[in-house]
């Protein structure tokens, strides 16, 4: 009884970190995309009123006025866009540094050890 019972603990446990680990890896790529994730629309944003600024200063007529700041907006918005992939194949490419051991600059990054993990499944089953 003792034993099944142990097992049925030692079963939850090994659950429950799966799942931890499950959401804290969900919240690191969450976090890395809402970095990126409104980079577009700030650069649009940011040069549709610069184009209407000058647009304005230079007594340019209505029309003129709403159809360059619109060629603006969309221009700076596919800039925006170009930008955002960029950031983000460097963010996968130092993930994939970071998995595989190495740092930027070639430094090699130290793992923690797994002799804390062998160990606690090694206590929890001799008991």
């Amino acid at each position: 009884m003792k034993k099944q019972s142990e097992d049925q603990n030692i079963k939850q446990n090994a659950q429950t970190e799966d799942i931890e680990e499950e959401q804290t890896k969900d919240a690191e790529e969450e976090f890395d995309r809402l970095k990126t994730g409104q980079l577009p629309a700030v650069i649009m944003l940011l040069g549709g009123g610069v184009a209407a600024l000058l647009t304005y200063i230079r007594d340019f007529q209505l029309s003129e006025m709403l159809v360059i700041v619109l060629l603006s907006l969309l221009v700076f918005y596919i800039v925006g866009l170009i930008l955002k992939r960029i950031f983000d194949s460097f963010r996968i490419r130092r993930k994939e540094q970071e998995e595989d051991g190495v740092a930027e600059e070639g430094e090699v990054i130290e793992k923690e050890p797994e002799e804390k993990e062998k160990t606690g499944k090694n206590k929890k089953s001799a008991k």
